[in-house]
């Protein structure tokens, strides 16, 4: 009888450890994803944040010159972007890119440029 209550409450000890054993890796792997999504909403973010000064640069260039084409390339905070200009008349069209190993993010603005000031019609951003 003792080597029978003795083998039921190894076993309860084993299944014990093998449960605990579950929660921990359950909980291991969800640190994870939730670092890893951490890290790509700051991809984005860094991302979007270039592509935005980079179409406030753009904006700059044509309140400066009617005839500006965009700028090839820049970086922001150690991120690239480059802008694009299309103009007709006093519409003008930006389109602005920037990527980070993990993000991508593409913003088209329409404005009208009028004397010394720039009215933006149309902000869209693209994924």
């Amino acid at each position: 009888m003792k080597k029978k209550n003795g083998f039921i409450v190894l076993v309860c000890i084993l299944v014990f450890l093998a449960v605990t054993l579950g929660f921990a890796a359950l909980a291991i792997f969800l640190s994870l994803d939730e670092a890893l999504s951490t890290v790509t909403h700051e991809h984005i973010g860094g991302a979007y944040g270039a592509a935005s000064a980079c179409i406030e640069e753009a904006m700059l260039g044509i309140l400066n010159d009617p005839n500006y084409a965009g700028l090839g390339g820049m970086d922001v905070d150690g991120i690239p972007c480059s802008a694009s200009v299309q103009r007709s008349g006093n519409d003008y069209t930006i389109q602005a890119e920037a990527s980070t190993e993990r993000a991508l993010r593409r913003i088209t603005v329409n404005i009208t440029r009028t004397g010394n000031r720039i009215i933006l019609n149309n902000w869209s951003e693209t994924y």
